[in-house]
């Protein structure tokens, strides 16, 4: 047999995950679409913010290479994918605000 404490703190935990996948559920619907008006037509801003970090990463990457700083980086793929991460981040916050 279970003991009462084990029993609670299973029905805690199942009542915890129901309330954490509700929250993940009907958050999104509560906030309207991001999206930016461009050339007539809605663009999704997450999609800009991602070609920005993609082009500044390409940019810190020539200057990288240019000054012999990319020969040191010693996993180059998970640093440049956390470069681009970064600064898609960075620039959502900063021309979106989101």
């Amino acid at each position: 047999m279970l003991s009462s404490g084990i029993v609670k703190k299973k029905y805690f935990l199942m009542r915890a995950s129901l309330v954490a996948a509700l929250l993940m559920v009907a958050t999104p619907a509560l906030s309207a679409a991001p999206a930016v008006g461009m050339f007539g037509s809605f663009f999704p801003s997450w999609l800009l913010s991602l070609f920005i970090g993609v082009v500044v990463t390409i940019l810190l990457r020539v200057t990288f290479v240019l000054t012999k700083l990319d020969d040191i980086i010693p996993w180059r793929v998970p640093v440049y994918f956390s470069m681009t991460l970064s600064m898609t981040l960075l620039s959502s916050f900063l021309f979106f605000g989101r």
